[in-house]
């Protein structure tokens, strides 16, 4: 679909974002399809307090195993995304200006402030926040942007199980300042530009893209 749609080119690789392996080969298929990596976007994420009998819990009752499954697609699946594509760009020919590459990590307003009964999402949403910055300082001389983008409420499967209950759907948005939710091409356009040449003096940023609710 996006090859119809587009004049660029795309490709599909089944990956186990939690897995060691998997990642180094992902990234080595693609630098052997299009020559060379330029921009890592680490977009995995779950959320199983949201959905079903799963629900939301307090700590106390959170089963050990969606604290595991939690972090190993949140937060694992971001720093292998992240450790074997600055090897990959340490290893290519940087751009004339100097930069090697461009990491974007998808965390969550969830990563900035807590929410009770989503122990794990909001955890794992904060450590992805901070490993960008950890590796955007240890990067930066090397000219590796590293930022990452805290979406707040936006209209996709995984939110869909929440708004389906009205009188909770009326309660989020009514928390949003710009008084909508987001759509999924305003996370797109923050992540290009942040992949751009305006972004060229930012790293280490972890922007909220919400419609205002990180203010309420």
């Amino acid at each position: 679909m996006i090859n119809n749609e587009t004049d660029g080119q795309a490709i599909y690789i089944r990956t186990d974002v939690s897995c060691s392996e998997d990642i180094q080969s992902l990234i080595h298929t693609a630098v052997e399809a299009f020559g060379r990596l330029d921009v890592l976007v680490n977009n995995a994420g779950i959320s199983l307090e949201s959905q079903g009998r799963l629900g939301p819990k307090l700590v106390a009752d959170t089963d050990d195993s969606t604290f595991d499954t939690t972090w190993a697609v949140n937060a694992r699946s971001a720093f292998l995304g992240c450790k074997y594509a600055i090897r990959q760009f340490l290893r290519q020919t940087p751009w004339p200006t100097g930069e090697r590459g461009w990491i974007i990590n998808i965390a969550s307003v969830y990563g900035l402030k807590p929410e009770v009964e989503h122990i794990s999402y909001c955890a794992t949403k904060a450590a992805v926040v901070q490993m960008t910055k950890c590796i955007a300082r240890e990067y930066g001389p090397s000219k590796i942007h590293v930022n990452a983008i805290c979406p707040g409420f936006i209209k996709t499967e995984m939110d869909r199980v929440m708004l389906q209950d009205e009188t909770l759907g009326a309660a989020i948005v009514a928390r949003h300042p710009w008084g909508t939710l987001g759509m999924t091409a305003d996370v797109a356009k923050a992540a290009i530009f942040l992949a751009s040449e305006q972004s060229t003096w930012i790293t280490g940023v972890a922007l909220p893209v919400d419609g205002g609710y990180m203010v309420t």
